[in-house]
């Protein structure tokens, strides 16, 4: 395999593979996620209030808690990406939630 005839994106998943860190491209946004910390209790108390899927302040909370756990941007720099201070509601659910869902390996 040459290396100089790989995509950024075949190089990221190659890297990817060889490290517990995932980096994600979430509609421009780079995310480094990693799958180590996703995996830890912490993550899955987390992820267990989401469970009932109903989105309430608890919900929001525990899903921000686990992007800042296990990935390398926290909730102003998604703010910030997704418009500032006048960023909807909706954009930024959906980049948060796109971190979530992306955060594992697709085969595990």
């Amino acid at each position: 395999m040459d290396a100089n005839e790989l995509t950024a994106d075949e190089l990221r998943k190659l890297a990817d593979e060889k490290s517990s860190v995932r980096t994600l491209d979430i509609d421009g946004l780079v995310v480094h996620v990693d799958t180590e910390k996703c995996k830890s209790w912490k993550a899955y108390r987390l992820v267990s209030k989401l469970a009932d899927g109903k989105v309430n302040d608890a919900a929001i909370q525990a899903m921000v808690e686990f992007v800042e756990l296990v990935a390398d941007v926290d909730e102003g720099e998604i703010v910030e990406h997704c418009g500032g201070e006048n960023a909807s509601l909706e954009s930024v659910m959906h980049v948060i939630s796109r971190i979530i869902s992306e955060s594992y390996p697709k085969n595990s």
